[in-house]
């Protein structure tokens, strides 16, 4: 194919390729599918194909390139410059390419959709995408799963159907038929009809089903331009007056989250239970009896942590008897920190969380209702005092100390009588019951596990985002601290060690007190080989993920010990969450791993994740691949990522895909059953789902 050019210096390591424009990209499978704007041929490219493509923005040099690709595509020092080379003269063969020698100005890719056309028009073939053509790289967007930066629709146009696109970028209308023209409804319309109208203009063209190649005569090319002009000058203004993203990460990520139409003045009390249906049973039940004037404005959350147990049926089946009561099994690890979930899953204004065995003061929980009431801006994380057993005795806090493996010691015990009625500033108090608005909370570490360090963390975390704890005085609660045959869930040194340690390294909190007081608690050499376990684990680059699913069908399977293996010799077993794949809804025989990715996807958005690694176990986990996908994870720190597939070997060959932010989604693979995924890609849940009904 060099024989195409004239001499090798026409194309040399120093060329910038670009891409061609009149085409457009309609993403399929695994595979990028160029339908040509000129005649109705199409190129499909595979996946090393279509990143070459999309990296030819025409600003980047072959080099430039190939370092790129060395990098990110397969993370090998080994691709050479011809390989690249031959890729690139094949794609400009295929008429996709043009090569040049200085840089030129890339355009961008803009996602169109339409909707409310005759069954008659072709998305792909029609004048309206001729018009975008010149400026802009196109991508056929699914309106059905995404959200297009401009949408056309046509004159068959109802209120109803034009609210189901409300948020788009840009909505165009296209009328055919002058008694359906509407130019209030859009930001601009295009008509087939003289027209005279600051929002529109006349196609040159007596429909918009014309198709690219006997399109428009040379002669109305300017005003084609025109209107082109126009239409990219109001996605640019429509663009720049939307909210800027480049919040904190975090924040923007809840924001992100949060659900819409969360039910205002509402309350959800939420409990997580291990083994504990007697404690759980009279701690709802009282709320029943003893607050019957907000019953009205609560619901139930129970999250069962260990969903396996004697106890939990009866847990379960307490919902025949309690009105707005939902239960929610969860046995991807133990913690007492999975009480951040029910902050995830509650759908009202404002989430109570108490232990399964307390006891909430006679007219409290109205009281606090009519404190968010009052106090409707209010972002902080709200407690009131912890009563005695002897109903007479209280501490409306912690203070700073550590003591018996624990950081806080109980304070204020004093009188009941001598109380204050005003909310005042604490440093931080027991997790038995505290509250604030959903869209207020900053949520427990993901890499938490086991029982403590949670006191004292959410405080200085509300602290550092400028918000407050406060003591509510009649907020007031007894705690059954007494268990009588003791508890039932794991309490480890380590556990406890390992969340102090995360908690404080997220902070940016001082970890030496934490050193002197376990080494004094349990010993210079059992602390010190508990950190050493801990430091192998904070250093693993799969530390990076907030959270890493583990997908298995059977736990009795050899496989299912192997991958265990597989995790405690990376010093990641504490951070896998087992979780079994479904079956199929309609045939409950099988399996379905597309629909379980689809789901912890879910799961993932609505907890706030930031990244996220799904790892099936019909994957081969060697150590060569988890070398292999450590390097890609050190990259993934560096770029702005979206996804990162990772395929079973072939011929000895590893073969891994890490995606950036502006490549166009590409669905997982068949033969690919390690997958990562950044949280600004979440939504391809939806396409894979999209695929799967097709399928």
């Amino acid at each position: 194919m060099s024989s195409s050019y004239e001499n090798a210096q026409q194309f040399s390591s120093k060329s910038f390729p670009r891409r061609i424009g009149k085409y457009l990209a309609v993403p399929s499978a695994a595979h990028l599918v160029l339908y040509s704007i000129e005649d109705s041929t199409r190129v499909v490219l595979n996946q090393s194909s279509a990143m070459l493509w999309q990296l030819a923005s025409g600003n980047s040099s072959v080099e430039e390139m190939k370092m790129q690709l060395a990098e990110i595509f397969t993370l090998s020092e080994n691709i050479e410059f011809d390989e690249i080379k031959d890729g690139l003269l094949d794609l400009k063969a295929k008429n996709l390419l043009e090569i040049e020698q200085q840089p030129i100005p890339s355009k961008a890719f803009v996602k169109v959709g339409f909707t409310n056309f005759a069954t008659t028009f072709n998305p792909k073939h029609n004048c309206l995408l001729q018009i975008l053509s010149e400026q802009a790289f196109l991508i056929l967007a699914n309106i059905d799963i995404e959200e297009p930066d401009i949408l056309f629709y046509g004159d068959l146009l109802t209120n109803t159907q034009e609210q189901n696109h409300e948020a788009s970028n840009l909505k165009v209308g296209c009328f055919l038929k002058k008694t359906n023209f509407t130019p209030e409804l859009f930001h601009y319309s295009l008509t087939s009809f003289p027209i005279e109208h600051p929002k529109a203009s006349m196609l040159p063209s007596d429909n918009y089903l014309t198709t690219w190649n006997d399109y428009l005569p040379k002669k109305q090319s300017e005003l084609i331009k025109q209107i082109a002009d126009k239409i990219f000058d109001l996605l640019k203004a429509s663009q720049d007056s939307q909210p800027s993203q480049q919040t904190e990460a975090p924040a923007s990520v809840k924001e992100l989250l949060q659900e819409p139409d969360l039910i205002e003045g509402h309350l959800t009390i939420g409990m997580a239970v291990y083994d504990d249906f007697d404690g759980l049973y009279f701690t709802v039940q009282a709320i029943r009896f003893y607050h019957p004037e907000v019953l009205d404005r609560i619901k139930f959350i129970i999250l069962d942590n260990n969903p396996t147990s004697k106890a939990s049926e009866a847990i379960k089946k307490l919902n025949y008897w309690v009105k707005n009561y939902r239960y929610i099994p969860f046995a991807e690890f133990n913690s007492t920190t999975v009480k951040d979930i029910i902050f995830r899953e509650a759908d009202t204004e404002y989430v109570l969380c108490v232990d399964s065995h307390i006891l909430i003061d006679a007219g409290a929980i109205k009281k606090l209702l009519d404190y968010w009431d009052a106090n409707p801006e209010s972002m902080d994380l709200l407690q009131g005092p912890l009563v005695y057993d002897d109903l007479n005795t209280y501490s409306t806090s912690f203070y700073g100390k550590w003591r018996g493996g624990m950081f806080g010691i109980w304070d204020n015990s004093m009188s009941i009588d001598d109380l204050d009625t005003a909310p005042f500033e604490i440093q931080m108090h027991g997790s038995g019951l505290f509250a604030c608005r959903k869209k207020a909370w900053l949520g427990f570490n993901p890499r938490f596990r086991g029982f403590g360090g949670e006191e004292g963390y959410i405080h200085e975390k509300f602290r550092q985002a400028g918000r407050k704890t406060l003591c509510l005085p009649f907020l007031k609660w007894v705690h059954r601290f007494n268990q009588g045959g003791g508890v039932s869930y794991p309490n480890l040194w380590l556990d406890r060690i390992r969340n102090y340690y995360i908690g404080h390294k997220e902070l940016g909190l001082d970890t030496s007190p934490i050193e002197l007081h376990f080494s004094e608690l349990i010993g210079t050499e059992a602390f010190n080989s508990i950190k050493l376990e801990l430091e192998a684990e904070f250093n693993n680059p799969l530390f990076y993920f907030d959270a890493i699913y583990f997908i298995y069908s059977d736990k009795t399977n050899v496989d299912y010990e192997v991958f265990q293996k597989m995790f405690e010799d990376l010093h990641i077993q504490r951070l896998i969450r087992h979780f079994k794949v479904l079956h199929n809804e309609y045939d409950p025989s099988k399996v379905d791993y597309k629909h379980t990715r689809i789901h912890l996807l879910e799961k993932a958005q609505k907890y706030g994740f930031q990244q996220v690694l799904l790892i099936e176990d019909r994957a081969v986990l060697t150590s060569e691949i988890i070398t292999h996908f450590v390097k890609i994870v050190e990259l993934m720190k560096q770029i702005d990522w979206c996804r990162c597939y990772v395929s079973n070997p072939k011929n000895d060959q590893i073969e891994a895909t890490l995606f950036d932010v502006d490549t166009p989604f590409t669905p997982l693979p068949d033969d690919v059953f390690i997958a990562a995924y950044h949280h600004s890609d979440f939504s391809s849940m939806q396409i894979e789902m999209l695929e799967n009904v097709h399928a």
